[in-house]
């Protein structure tokens, strides 16, 4: 979870949407497993940590969309961004 987390902010970072699309619905499975332990200070951190990145990936994504799409230039960062919405 750890691992995940820290991968995807740096590839937020480079805009690595291949290897983010990947790696969220992961993180998201492993997460699920400690719904029951949500008063684990820790746990409680790492759920706040993942919802942050999502917020902050939707947003950035939606931009980059946008502007993908204005610009006309459609490639496999499009198809990368639009599994990352999925």
């Amino acid at each position: 979870l750890l691992t995940g987390l820290n991968s995807m902010s740096q590839w937020m970072i480079t805009k690595n949407y291949k290897d983010i699309s990947a790696e969220l619905p992961a993180v998201l499975n492993v997460l699920q497993l400690f719904d029951g332990y949500m008063r684990v200070p820790h746990i409680a951190h790492l759920t706040q940590r993942v919802h942050k990145l999502k917020e902050k990936l939707s947003v950035q994504v939606s931009a980059d969309l946008q502007a993908a799409f204005q610009s006309g230039q459609t490639s496999a960062k499009v198809a990368d961004m639009s599994k990352v919405v999925a």
